[in-house]
């Protein structure tokens, strides 16, 4: 089952006035969910999301992957203050300080202040905020980590990243 938020058929757009689409408190979505453009989560979707933008609040979850709106390419930008259960794949990765990310991430570049389980690839640059902690190996090609960010496996870094 798949829920197609702003366009009813594939291929179709959103009107140009449209430009975000919410998941309120107290709404649950069961199934996958596909959105254009850019899409707030403050409820519950059980399935896996595809959008160009997507921001997980606080209290909001998602219990599948994140990607981009074909399913294939990574999200532009990915914002997590709640809970994601699958694994996030997204041009910019930002984790807040009470976000989680239970099946690792893969980015060009990652911010983690909260928690991420499963490892991370940033193609580019992660930073580990002081808060941050990645339980599984992490491969980047810059890195930097505030005193107190913490990763529980290897890390790797350099060219080889991908």
């Amino acid at each position: 089952m798949m829920a197609r938020i702003l366009g009813d058929a594939p291929g179709t757009s959103a009107p140009a006035s449209v430009d975000v689409s919410v998941v309120g408190r107290g709404l649950r979505i069961q199934g996958e969910c596909e959105v254009p453009g850019r899409l707030v989560v403050e409820g519950h979707i059980t399935g896996d999301v595809r959008a160009a933008q997507l921001e997980i609040v606080a209290g909001g979850r998602v219990d599948g992957s994140v990607t981009g709106p074909d399913g294939k390419s990574p999200a532009n930008s990915v914002i997590i203050a709640g809970r994601v259960g699958g694994e996030v794949r997204g041009g910019r990765v930002e984790v807040h300080d009470k976000g989680e990310v239970v099946r690792g991430i893969k980015s060009m570049d990652a911010v983690i202040r909260g928690r991420v389980t499963g490892g991370l690839i940033a193609e580019g640059r992660l930073t580990l905020a002081s808060t941050g902690f990645v339980e599984g190996d992490v491969r980047a090609r810059r890195l930097v980590v505030e005193e107190g960010g913490q990763v529980n496996g290897s890390i790797r870094m350099g060219d080889a990243v991908g």
